[in-house]
């Protein structure tokens, strides 16, 4: 008998070992871009993790981080159906229920679920909060994340309070140096652009300090810091961080990583910025392929891709081809995010811009109706994207004798500007890729 325990109990041990060792190569898998392989690990790891027993913590882990990989792959349903299960298992066995609330409320916040997020990223902070205190280092991704959810809302100043407490409470490099990154994106949006360079420029020196300077997060930062430059015109240090950036992006991760593709799509905005479409467009091109072929041809990721390859298409007289590659970004982005996504606002309204600049005024005005109206819906009434959209709204209604109308419709933008001002995010949309929001995704050393 004690022969057979010693037995039981040896392989007990060795599946616990096979269980860690799957994990771990699993999230190297996916740090690498592998997909498909990372989630062939994990469900190896979770078949192991079932024997464990349904209580098992780490049963709830693997759920958690095979929700991760989902995330990634933009499959949301899928994420929030694993995130919900790992929340069922770490509320039965004590495990970090903070965060799959967190988890479950990031894919909230893809999904343009605003107020569900809201309601878990607070549930979680006051959890914590009734623990530990305010000033506990565990609050700072939930506030983080927090300041981002209002970011995206069009929340300003409640984003900028978020953040600036995060940063207030003393935590590990990495976590400060992502809101950090925040926090700039934010000034950035704000027009704030000497204080926007000069975060991103501290938060790339504290990830160089404490990881090196070739780490991937050094990459998304140049690539933020870049489109700075690109805004206020400095070409040349764009164009020097986005190298620096990809050369980044392709040592640690590979060439074809999707986070390569958000760096080639800042690099195609600069190039546009200055007209030079020949070298903007392979690289859109380049980047779709890329976005395609890591997350699949119907990711929401994809659709930005599209929708950003449609408006250089449309500025460069390439009618047929713009409308096509607009309307596939359509499609996508109302069949994954839903037909009120901000995504699907974005994309409505860059068509409609297109249209009006080609004075196809009766294509045109329909999409701006709509735009204006997911908009209003799901970002707010002060929200700077509505403004603009109001603003471009107006001005076709005054070229179509509508002059009162449009003039209404523009002092409606002007007001919401004077309330929140900040410039649009821009129609190529990197704002989701510049901007961190922290998943948490646990694997047991």
């Amino acid at each position: 008998m004690f022969a057979a325990f010693v037995i039981l109990l040896c392989l007990n041990i060795a599946q616990a070992a096979d269980w860690n060792t799957l994990m771990e190569e699993a999230a190297k898998l996916q740090a690498q871009g592998d997909y498909s392989e990372a989630e062939s690990k994990f469900q190896d790891a979770l078949a192991q993790a079932e024997s464990f027993g349904p209580g098992d913590r780490r049963l709830g882990l693997t759920v958690n981080n095979l929700g991760v990989l989902y995330r990634s792959q933009g499959k949301y349903s899928l994420a929030e159906t694993h995130y919900n299960r790992a929340l069922a298992i770490w509320t039965e066995s004590g495990g970090p229920v903070t965060a799959a609330l967190n988890n479950l409320a990031v894919v909230f916040v893809d999904q343009g679920r605003y107020a569900d997020a809201e309601l878990n990223y607070r549930k979680a902070l006051a959890v914590e909060e009734r623990e530990h205190g305010a000033a506990n280092p565990v609050l700072v991704p939930l506030l983080a994340n927090l300041g981002t959810l209002s970011f995206y809302q069009g929340r300003y100043a409640e984003a900028e309070t978020f953040y600036l407490r995060s940063l207030s409470i003393p935590s590990k490099s990495s976590t400060r140096s992502s809101t950090l990154n925040n926090l700039a994106v934010l000034y950035r949006a704000q027009a704030r652009y000497s204080d926007a360079e000069r975060l991103y420029i501290r938060a790339l020196k504290m990830s160089e300090e404490t990881a090196g300077p070739r780490r991937p997060e050094i990459a998304r930062t140049l690539t933020n810091l870049a489109d700075l430059y690109t805004r206020q015109r400095q070409y040349g240090k764009a164009e020097g961080a986005l190298r620096r950036a990809l050369a980044i992006w392709e040592d640690s991760v590979g060439p074809d990583h999707p986070s390569v593709a958000s760096s080639m799509g800042t690099l195609a905005i600069l190039y546009a910025k200055q007209k030079n479409f020949d070298a903007a467009l392979p690289l859109l091109r380049r980047a779709l392929e890329i976005r395609r072929q890591a997350l699949g041809a119907t990711h929401p990721d994809v659709a930005d891709s599209l929708s950003a390859l449609s408006s250089i298409l449309f500025a460069t007289r390439q009618f047929a081809e713009a409308e096509s590659v607009a309307t596939e970004a359509l499609v996508i982005a109302e069949d994954r995010l839903g037909p009120d996504h901000p995504l699907v606002a974005k994309i409505l309204d860059n068509l409609a811009g297109a249209y009006f600049q080609q004075l196809l005024f009766t294509k045109a005005e329909p999409l701006y109706r709509r735009a204006i109206a997911i908009q209003e819906k799901a970002l707010g009434p002060d929200h700077p994207d509505l403004a603009a959209s109001l603003s471009e709204y107006g001005a076709l209604l005054k070229k179509t004798h509508r002059k009162k109308e449009g003039a209404e419709m523009q002092s409606q933008a002007r007001s919401i500007w004077s309330r929140n001002p900040g410039e649009r995010a821009t129609g190529l949309t990197i704002d989701v890729h510049g901007l961190d929001p922290q998943p948490k995704s646990f694997v047991s050393r």
